[in-house]
C-alpha cells in the first residue's frame, strides 16, 4: 500500500517544498533566523553555503518539534547538508566579531503531511 492510499483515508497528502534564499548578517550576531514554522512539522534536508564572513566557520542551529537543538559547523567557502526529522526552525550564528557580514545561501528540502481541501 502506498502513502497516497493510506493518507487519503485521513484526508492528507504528502507535500514537498524547496525553500531557498540568501543570508547576510553581522559578524558576532547569534541565532540569526533563516526559517521557522508553526504550521507543519516536516522531515527535511538543510543545506548551508557559507561564502564570506569574519568567522572560519558558521554555526547552524536546527531545532525540532520538542525543543531539542542540533548544531553543526560550515567552514568558510564550503557547503554542508544534514537531514532532520521534525524540524521547526533553522538559525545561524557567526561566532566572531568584525566589521564584515557573514553571507551565503540556504536551501531546505522539506516533506510533510498536508490537509486536502
Amino acid at each position: 500500500m502506498n502513502c497516497l492510499n493510506c493518507c487519503s483515508d485521513r484526508n492528507e497528502f504528502l507535500a514537498s517544498d524547496n525553500v531557498c534564499g540568501n543570508f547576510s548578517f553581522a559578524c558576532g550576531e547569534p541565532n540569526f533566523p533563516v526559517w521557522d514554522t508553526n504550521e507543519v512539522i516536516p522531515v527535511g534536508t538543510v543545506s548551508i553555503l557559507y561564502t564570506s564572513g569574519c568567522a572560519n566557520a558558521l554555526i547552524v542551529n536546527v531545532t525540532d518539534s520538542i525543543g531539542n537543538t542540533d548544531a553543526f559547523e560550515v567552514p568558510l567557502r564550503n557547503t554542508r547538508s544534514r537531514t532532520f526529522a521534525n524540524l521547526v526552525s533553522v538559525s545561524l550564528t557567526c561566532p566572531e566579531s568584525g566589521s564584515n557580514n557573514c553571507e551565503g545561501r540556504f536551501c531546505l528540502n522539506l516533506h510533510y503531511l498536508a490537509q486536502m481541501g
